[in-house]
């Protein structure tokens, strides 16, 4: 059974939730600021200042500053009131500060006279501080900072709109936290809007963009209204920066690819396209690819397509190709200018922004560039490796999402940034990085061990702060690289329940996933999935994310028949089986059978006949798990059976040791249905015999049982394959079983001892061994030959398969003791308790729930000590069925101990099976603890030694697994003196019925 369909490689779609970076790199340091998200998480705006040219308007000038103080020197106008020389020299010195060396002595008339500023001087302040490189001066202007917020709550119209504006770029520029500035700054600004020359809109809209801290109300406030300023004023009254500025800002913003805005400015833009300079469309084409907007930009791309791209800065360089891969624009030429200005700037990777490098690295693997234009990307992921200590964590992570995304595995880069990921401080990681790194590692299937403990526990401390599609990306990360951690699961599983208004289908389909992946059961994150998933529709689900669905509830064992039902109805009256690929059509069957257990008519005949039509499409793992679909249900088509009998053995000529699974599963379902196609049997048997020390024991024990009954019949024609493949199984399976059932010298060792002896001995045979059973023809060799039952007998298809078919005759009291199994099913499918409900709604599957067993004897039990006080103990026949108290920790018992067998769930899946309820064990149980307990001097287990002699007869509805087998010969070493008879049905063959009957 195929386990998942991995994220694509390719161009991911908008839909596409497990590898969403966006990496607007813009300038500033390495550390000094993050990369906006894409999908759920494109909100994360913390960017430095845009790449635009003169975005901060100038200070004011000395002109402009004499009509300031003649405006603000009149009555009542301003609460300011200070000498004329005075003030003139605030704004002069102010003024007159230049380059970074007179930032000391600014910001000590900072301190010293900030209460005597006028809101002119507060502004030109604040511009200067950031225009000086004052990033880590913000203690020293705490008082600048209450000052201006001071004169903003009291003086509300005391700024104009020019310095209201410089004061936003220079508090975005600085990166202070500064959420109440912020606040004021936008009331301020929305008050007097219309006011705002062309450039100050755009200024004052990227600072509040710009900045982490400012309140997401006063961003989108101030968004919409600059945004209808922009509408109402067009185009035409902006010059191209403020356009570029204001398409950036909004993209920061995430302003919705269907807001207005974006073809107005598309449209303003289309008509002065050359305008622009490479720089301004570089923030222009990055605001309308953050938000996935295209329509009506085509002049704009093209003017993307004619810049100079290898004379283009490395931030302008970044933007553009990440732009033009984000919205699928840009063809080869495009990106081989791209890759050869990468190449021709490799100094300039030493030092550029690594924000940079990795926006490029993304770019390349988003277009499906990256293997094209190998030497730029090997370029890039070069100054990665030599520049890990100036990358952000989140520049790490993306570029080895770039990495993977691209299908580089190189173990060296990954290794890097693995390492790298040891040495950074927790603090250093967003959800979305542990998230993103997580999936990288996993994509290429690279366990560093460390760094993934490091980075699950990372997760486990701020899984609150997640988003239910970083949840859903770690669970499968973790899935895909075996990392199993049930507390880890269950925290997630209750953080998607709780957000599951959040999730997408492919969130759901994750999730499910990934649990099934690693065996962590968790119904009710199933069922409430389920109904999460019915209440959007199914309609919004892709036929391969329901299909994984519902192998998830088939592989760890949740039943839900309306969800079951309607994915079912959604295929057949809604889509169309035909809309649906082989292996969605094969994981959907399989599932079904295997959960819901039940013949499902319609459902049944459509995947027969899809899989006749295109059987040439699927492959072999398909072809097994659809027959076995059917075999599981007792459910024959012959027309499907021999369709893939003759592909199947045309594949076998070509077969690998990794095919004789599939092959298996075929013979398994053509053998149950009692269907022979000696051209498959003769084809499988070369295959196996040619990979005979590669093939499990389950493949090898499915074809021999498959092949006696056909070999014994034809004689010498077999004669080629036969006797090798009869060989090669009694040596490695037959003969080893023969060796610890045969009866041996006991000496006077007690039956108990015996017994636990036997247990053990059988165990370490079967565990290395890897199989559940031996097929109909072999356990009745096994019981035969080995001694423990003195008459064998097997009964199928309603009568004796006994004496031509090669198998022993059926005796006549096992045919009456399968008329009383029958009776008992039938009573226990009419009982109203919800077990045996569970089993009414399976009746057509066959596995322990329900198989019934039958037993009877007549015996004579005594007392080693006491011979002369024997009684006779007589039962003409009784029924016993699965019995699940015997699978609870309470109720196990330490008598005829069962086998931990691994069972086959699925082609690619196996998984522990407890045997300790079995109808065989439960039946042998009652006998032996009746016949203790009626041993002479007191009974019951302990009583020793005992004598009892005399028959037993027991009848199964289905071939006994190795566990029973084994419970038996323990229940012979106990009770040497009883002769054993057992009988037993194919209880596949018993079920099976025409799917043309059916229907």
């Amino acid at each position: 059974m195929q386990t998942f369909y991995p994220p694509s490689r390719s161009r991911p779609n908008s839909q596409s939730a497990l590898h969403r970076v966006v990496l607007p790199a813009t300038g500033g340091g390495s550390h000094s600021g993050c990369v906006a998200r894409e999908g759920h998480v494109a909100h994360d705006t913390r960017f430095p200042a845009p790449a635009v040219q003169a975005v901060a308007a100038p200070p004011a000038t000395p002109e402009l500053e004499k009509k300031t103080r003649a405006s603000s020197s009149a009555p009542g106008t301003s609460r300011f009131v200070v000498g004329d020389s005075l003030e003139s020299t605030y704004q002069e010195q102010l003024v007159a500060f230049q380059g970074a060396a007179a930032l000391p002595q600014l910001l000590s008339l900072v301190e010293r006279r900030v209460s005597q500023f006028s809101p002119l001087s507060l502004a030109t302040a604040f511009h200067r501080v950031a225009l000086l490189g004052g990033h880590d001066e913000q203690a020293r202007c705490r008082g600048l900072v209450a000052r201006v917020e001071e004169v903003l709550e009291d003086e509300q119209g005391s700024f104009r709109a020019q310095s209201l504006a410089n004061m936003g770029w220079a508090v975005a520029k600085l990166s202070w936290p500064c959420p109440g500035l912020h606040g004021s700054l936008a009331s301020a600004s929305l008050r007097q809007l219309s006011r705002f020359k062309s450039a100050e809109l755009s200024m004052v809209l990227w600072g509040l963009a710009s900045s982490p801290s400012a309140p997401a109300n006063a961003q989108q406030d101030t968004l919409k209204a600059v945004a209808s300023e922009f509408r109402r004023r067009g185009p035409a009254a902006f010059d191209a920066q403020s356009i570029a500025t204001i398409a950036y800002a909004a993209g920061m913003l995430l302003m919705p690819a269907d807001d207005e805005l974006w073809p107005t400015i598309s449209r303003g833009s289309r008509e002065r396209v050359d305008e622009f300079s490479d720089r301004q469309v570089a923030n222009l084409v990055w605001g309308f690819a953050t938000v996935a907007h295209s329509d009506s930009t085509a002049p704009l791309f093209s003017r993307v397509e004619g810049c100079h791209v290898k004379d283009l800065a490395p931030i302008d360089l970044s933007l553009i190709a990440w732009a033009m891969a984000k919205v699928s624009q840009g063809g080869d030429s495009f990106f081989k200018d791209v890759a050869d200005a990468v190449v021709a700037k490799r100094e300039m990777w030493k030092q550029s922004d690594t924000r940079n490098i990795a926006t490029l690295i993304y770019a390349f693997a988003l277009a499906e560039q990256a293997q094209a234009h190998e030497p730029a990307f090997r370029t890039l992921a070069e100054a990665v490796c030599n520049r890990l200590d100036d990358f952000a964590v989140q520049g790490l992570t993306n570029a080895i999402w770039g990495y993977a995304t691209a299908c580089f595995t190189e173990p060296s880069w990954f290794a890097a940034v693995a390492s790298e990921v040891m040495k950074r401080s927790p603090s250093e990681f967003e959800p979305l990085d542990i998230a993103n790194c997580l999936w990288a590692f996993a994509t290429v299937m690279h366990s560093e061990t460390p760094a993934i403990s490091k980075l699950k526990e990372l997760g486990r401390e701020t899984l609150q702060e997640f988003t239910a599609q970083n949840v859903a990306i770690t669970l499968w990360s973790f899935a895909t690289l075996q990392v199993r951690d049930e507390a880890w699961f269950e925290k997630a599983a209750d953080f998607i329940v709780q957000h599951l208004a959040e999730c997408k289908s492919q969130e759901l389909n994750n999730t499910l996933w990934a649990c099934a992946t690693v065996g962590v059961r968790l119904p009710w994150l199933f069922i409430k999935a389920d109904n999460h998933s019915l209440s959007i529709g199914l309609s919004e689900f892709k036929m391969h994310e329901l299909s994984i669905t519902l192998w998830a509830h088939g592989t760890v064992g949740v039943c839900n028949h309306p969800f079951f039902d309607a994915v079912i109805e959604e295929v057949l009256e809604r889509r169309g089986i035909e809309s649906c690929t082989p292996r969605e059509v094969s994981n959907t069957a399989w599932a079904y059978s295997t959960i819901i257990g039940r013949a499902h008519a319609p459902w049944l005949a459509a995947v027969a006949a899809y899989t006749c039509d295109r059987i040439s499409e699927f492959d072999m793992q398909c072809i097994g798990n659809v027959l076995w679909s059917f075999s599981n249900v007792g459910v024959v088509s012959e027309a499907l059976f021999r369709c893939a009998a003759f592909e199947t053995a045309v594949r076998c000529e070509a077969a690998g040791p990794e095919a004789c699974m599939n092959v298996a599963q075929v013979l398994s379902a053509m053998h149950a249905a009692r269907i022979e196609e000696p051209c498959l049997l003769e084809a499988a048997a070369r295959c196996f015999l040619q990979f005979e020390g590669s093939i499990g024991a389950r493949e090898l024990i499915v074809l021999a049982n498959a092949a006696a009954l056909y070999a014994d019949r034809v004689g010498s024609v077999a004669a080629a394959w036969w006797p090798p493949l009869e060989a090669a199984l009694s040596a490695r399976v037959l003969e080893p079983l023969l060796g610890v059932l045969r009866p041996a010298s006991s000496g006077a060792r007690p039956p108990s001892e015996r017994a636990a002896e036997t247990w053990t001995r059988l165990d370490a045979v079967v565990g290395p061994l890897d199989f559940e059973h031996l097929g109909v023809h072999f356990t009745a060799r096994l019981l035969r030959e080995s001694g423990l039952a003195a008459e064998v007998g097997v009964l199928g298809d309603g009568a004796a398969m006994g004496g031509s078919s090669g198998l022993p005759a059926v005796p006549p009291w096992a045919a009456a003791a399968a008329l009383a199994c029958a009776d008992e099913r039938a009573r226990i499918v009419q009982e109203p308790s919800e077990q045996t409900q569970k089993l009414s709604r399976q009746l057509d599957k066959v596995n322990k729930r329900e198989i019934v067993a039958w037993v009877s004897f007549d015996v004579w039990v005594g007392s080693a000590a006491s011979p002369q006080r024997r009684q006779q103990l007589a039962e003409p026949g009784r029924t016993c069925s699965w019995r699940p108290d015997f699978e609870d920790q309470a109720g196990r018992s330490s008598l005829l101990r069962p086998l931990m067998t691994k069972s086959r769930q699925g082609a690619t899946l196996v998984g522990e099976h407890d045997r300790s309820g079995h109808a065989e064990r439960g039946a042998l149980l009652e006998v032996a603890d009746s016949w203790l307990a009626a041993v002479p001097g007191g009974g019951g287990r302990g009583a020793s030694p005992h004598e009892v002699s005399g028959s037993l007869r027991l009848y199964v509805t289905h071939f006994p697994c190795i566990s029973c087998i084994g419970v038996i010969s323990q229940f012979a070493c106990l009770f040497p003196g009883v002769s054993l008879a057992v009988s037993f049905a194919d209880g596949r063959a018993a079920l099976c019925r025409s799917l043309e009957r059916l229907s």
